[in-house]
């Protein structure tokens, strides 16, 4: 039986973050939820991702420092990231075909996460 993709969301509002995890789980996928960078670093060190969703405006961290975070990461390195945010463009260092601006309906989560996975399956 092949493993269920696992994603990483890691969004700081509580009520975003359950309506994604919601759509994520009702299109198949493994869910982990991190509502700030410091737990979403350490789930990044302790579980096989296919998928991270990063909202850039977490607190005390920023999102573009988990970005770069991420990237150094041997862990994480190989593991696509697709941005949700409200700030606008430009967004330095991070694949364009891989951002969503909020706010972001179901359907368009679902066909991002699918292009992002796509996408770093082809590098």
């Amino acid at each position: 039986m092949p493993r269920t993709p696992t994603i990483l969301l890691v969004e700081d509002d509580t009520d975003l973050r359950r309506m994604y995890r919601m759509v994520l789980t009702f299109a198949g996928y493994r869910v982990l939820e991190a509502g700030n960078a410091f737990h979403a670093l350490h789930l990044v060190e302790a579980e096989t991702l296919d998928l991270v969703i990063l909202d850039l405006g977490l607190p005390t961290i920023s999102g573009y420092a988990v970005h770069q975070e991420l990237a150094s990461l041997p862990a994480a390195q190989r593991v696509p990231v697709l941005v949700v945010t409200a700030q606008p463009a430009p967004y330095d260092g991070i694949d364009e075909k891989c951002v969503l601006q909020k706010p972001v309906l179901p359907e368009q989560l679902i066909d991002a996460v699918h292009v992002c996975m796509r996408s770093a399956a082809r590098e």
